[in-house]
């Protein structure tokens, strides 16, 4: 992962993660095994040469811009230049690695689509003070099928992290019902732990928010299923119930393609074929 931090302690090192918060810094020193060259505040260099990324680096995922709760950085700024971008995602693409950007502001969403990126996460265009899509952006999200990690999973109740957001984040989702609709792929996600209001296990809320969105039942699940399992590289063994596929299943009391509000009443989890949970009806 490409994230923040102090930079002026890391001057003129080889480091897996620079920028973004610093949660990251404990994991940022990975002698011997170089990604980003960091000069100052800027890239001087992307090297992944003798160090191919094996199954413990999947996916490349950066900053383009601030995020909510980022230090220093405001949502709808850039934390990297075009040409960082593409630096960063040429080197990824040339190990057979897919990125994706974390995008709220609008111009890093612009340059991470210019730069042939995989995936969005949040793609919510954001500006200073307020949200103004950019349809054109949008556009050739849908011509190069990149994937649209839409953070929508919010429990009914409850504070935002930031409370000047719910206005941005009722306008957000608005403009994720017109991205479906001109052939976005959104995949539903749920940014846990994000805020009080996105706790672990939120996601079928998520799913539930999609249909009033425009998507139908099947398109819903979809996004959190067979979409999101395309996105994460996956397909060919999770997001379907189909023979040869991993047993990764929820129970729920209904038929979520008729009424997706069963998704809120799980009943069973499995993982691998084993149950690792089950409610009665008296536990809700």
């Amino acid at each position: 992962m490409i994230a923040s931090g102090e930079q002026q302690h890391i001057q003129e090192q080889r480091i897996w993660a620079v920028r973004a918060a610093q949660l990251f810094d404990g994991y940022a020193f990975r002698p011997g095994r170089p990604l980003v060259l960091i000069e100052g505040s800027r890239i001087a260099g992307v090297d992944m040469t003798g160090t191919p990324p094996s199954a413990d680096l999947p996916v490349v995922k950066i900053m383009a811009t601030g995020g909510v709760t980022t230090p220093g950085w405001g949502p709808h700024e850039s934390q990297y230049t075009r040409d960082e971008l593409a630096a960063v995602t040429r080197a990824a693409h040339a190990h057979g690695r897919p990125v994706t950007a974390h995008a709220h502001g609008r111009q890093g969403m612009a340059d991470a689509v210019a730069v042939g990126v995989d995936g969005l996460e949040h793609a919510s265009f954001f500006t200073e003070d307020g949200v103004e899509p950019e349809w054109k952006t949008v556009a050739a999200v849908v011509e190069a099928g990149i994937f649209i990690g839409a953070t929508e999973a919010w429990l009914p109740n409850g504070a935002m992290v930031a409370p000047h957001m719910a206005e941005r984040v009722e306008q957000r989702a608005a403009n994720f019902a017109r991205m479906h609709r001109e052939g976005a792929r959104l995949v539903c996600c749920s940014d846990a732990g994000a805020g009080p209001r996105k706790p672990h296990g939120v996601l079928p809320y998520g799913i539930v928010h999609f249909g009033s969105l425009g998507l139908t039942n099947a398109e819903a699940l979809a996004s959190a299923t067979s979409l999101a399992a395309e996105a994460c590289g996956l397909a060919d063994r999770k997001g379907r119930i189909a023979v040869g596929y991993d047993a990764d299943l929820i129970a729920v009391p209904g038929n979520p393609l008729h009424h997706l509000d069963t998704l809120l009443d799980i009943r069973a989890v499995i993982r691998a074929g084993r149950t690792f949970k089950e409610w009665s009806e008296s536990e809700g």
